[in-house]
């Protein structure tokens, strides 16, 4: 069941991508204003990420400051922050650093579809047991590969709507060592060019 919400979903947001990411054929104002805009050279933003894993939720805040590389090409350095919940009721922290890559399609439209990917190393630690001998702290890797749409509202505001992979999961499977899983997730952001 949770798989065909899932496939929905995605099968929507898809549609949704392919729907406001083309450029405007049907007026010459709209085409004229559209013209104009071109992507910032460098910018920060803060977005809200809900990972959905085999054995609990991830929420976490990503603040990415993205720089030009090339043609719509930028680099991403991550800070990231949040809590997360297990099904057996435990609360963890996790902070960590990363680096990726980001593609904007299209060339002068407001609206931008997006891919990217990213590689991250996390710290989880459990909060209820930090003060016994044998909690649960520990770094652990993070690939991530999502795709999104970025409105540019503004002159210098954004709106960043986006879902992906995380890869393995945060939380692993009760009696295994490593959750070679990979975890979904959506998110929903702000961007600021500098």
């Amino acid at each position: 069941m949770k798989h065909k919400k899932t496939r929905g979903i995605v099968f929507l947001f898809f549609c949704l991508l392919l729907i406001f990411g083309q450029k405007p054929v049907f007026s010459a104002t709209l085409r004229k204003s559209s013209s104009l805009f071109s992507l910032p050279s460098k910018f920060v933003s803060f977005t809200y990420h809900a990972v959905g894993t085999v054995n609990g939720n991830v929420y976490y805040i990503n603040a990415a400051y993205q720089s030009l590389l090339g043609p719509n090409l930028y680099v991403t350095k991550q800070l990231i922050f949040g809590r997360g919940e297990s099904y057996e009721k435990s609360k963890d922290s996790i902070i960590g650093l990363g680096i990726g890559i980001r593609r904007y399609m299209g060339s002068s439209n407001p609206v931008r579809l997006w891919y990217g990917g990213s590689a991250s190393i996390v710290n989880v630690s459990n909060i209820e047991t930090l003060a016994y001998p044998g909690s649960i702290v520990g770094p652990s890797g993070l690939l991530m590969g999502n795709i999104g749409c970025t409105w540019f509202f503004k002159e210098r505001w954004a709106i960043e709507v986006l879902m992906g992979l995380t890869w393995p999961s945060l939380y692993m499977k009760p009696g295994t060592l490593d959750d070679l899983y990979a975890s979904s997730f959506v998110g929903l952001g702000l961007a600021y060019a500098l």
